[in-house]
């Protein structure tokens, strides 16, 4: 009896429990933060990419005809203000889609501490400098090379559509994410945006819509990173208020170093959203696992085998260049030696080892209860890891 009743109990809850169902994707270009990005570079030349040819380009316009100063001095302003560059792009999405304000606002409160007055304010500023931008006659030429080149992105992204829903389709059927917890019925594939830094991306949550700018050296995945932030940090949200301060403290201190640099000490709510998505996308679903130092050895010989593949792959990333700074590692005999210590402090992952375990453990789990959603598994288990 006791196990008819389980049986029906399961059942019960399982068609109770509503799983996402599969989003529409588009492609539609994001006027606003394109506006955004071209007056963050005509402020620094050196901002975000400075490879790219639409970079270049930009760089030479601003050169000969400078960003106005009234458009600049509101940047400047907003960023006196606390308002920082993911909230500048979230308020710049609001240009020309008004009916993503209230849901901007309340991110900006809850996740920034910014009140709405506060964020209405700047709204206003940030809006008058996009259109000033808009309107500005000697934007125009560049502005049309800007649009041929979207133009084209969005048709290469229109026939990876496929692909890019085969991908989603089957990120919702491992995650099985909760309609309850979180919906998304669109999803918008931003083009890529040619003076953004050449691996960065973002998730921009309107309610049921969520707007997703990847990589250009990698969309698809970039893509699936992006989407997976609309499907974990709602569960890293309730798993939030399940946690001790002690917990809360042991997953910043557990997290790894490379993720530590990018979001900043202490941060356990970046360091757990990205230690799911990037321990899921980078490791557990290819069916590898966790890096160990003797794989970072085979990785440097095998990516930089000498000094001039040492000094690209620093000229190419920033945050490589910082770590080997710090380490005081000046060349590839230096990173040779330092090679333990730079593998301790930067790529070893207890975080990422927990929730790998997890993953597997929540896999291992569903295929005796297919009705198990990631979320349940997380709130009931993630704790007892720690």
């Amino acid at each position: 009896m006791k196990e008819a009743f389980e049986n029906k109990s399961f059942e019960q809850d399982k068609k109770e429990t509503e799983i996402m169902k599969v989003p529409e994707i588009v492609v539609r270009p994001e006027r606003g933060a394109h506006l955004l990005s071209v007056i963050l570079k005509g402020r620094n030349p050196e901002w975000g990419n400075c490879n790219s040819e639409l970079a270049q380009l930009a760089n030479k316009h601003f050169g000969e005809h400078p960003l106005s100063l009234e458009i600049s001095n509101a940047i400047g302003e907003l960023a006196q203000e606390g308002i920082d560059e993911e909230s500048l792009y979230n308020l710049s999405l609001t240009y020309q889609h008004p009916e993503r304000m209230e849901h901007v606002f309340l991110m900006l409160e809850k996740y920034k501490g910014i009140d709405r007055e506060t964020a209405r304010i700047a709204h206003g500023k940030l809006v008058e400098a996009l259109e000033g931008l808009d309107k500005d006659a000697t934007f125009t030429d560049l502005d049309e090379k800007f649009e041929e080149e979207a133009e084209k992105d969005v048709e290469e992204k229109r026939g990876q559509l496929e692909e890019a829903r085969e991908k989603i389709k089957s990120l919702i059927d491992f995650f099985q994410p909760k309609r309850e917890t979180k919906e998304i019925e669109t999803v918008n594939l931003m083009p890529t945006d040619a003076l953004c830094h050449e691996r960065s991306g973002s998730s921009f949550s309107f309610g049921r819509e969520i707007v997703l700018r990847s990589s250009p050296e990698d969309s698809t995945q970039g893509q699936a990173h992006e989407f997976l932030h609309g499907i974990i940090n709602p569960v890293v949200d309730k798993l939030e208020k399940t946690l001790t301060e002690d917990q809360k403290w042991r997953i910043a201190e557990l997290a790894s170093g490379k993720i530590k640099q990018h979001y900043g000490e202490g941060k356990y709510y970046s360091h757990l959203c990205e230690g799911f998505i990037r321990t899921y996308l980078n490791i557990f679903e290819k069916g590898e696992k966790p890096k160990t130092y003797e794989d970072f050895q085979e990785l440097i010989a095998q990516r930089i085998a000498n000094e001039e593949q040492f000094r690209e792959a620093l000229a190419q990333d920033r945050e490589l260049k910082q770590r080997c700074e710090t380490l005081g590692i000046r060349d590839l005999k230096g990173l040779v030696e330092k090679s333990k210590d730079y593998f301790e402090t930067y790529e070893k992952d207890k975080l990422g080892e927990i929730i790998y375990e997890c993953l597997g453990d929540y896999k291992e789990k569903r295929e005796d209860n297919p009705g198990l959603t990631f979320e349940d598994y997380i709130l009931e288990k993630f704790a007892e890891k720690l």
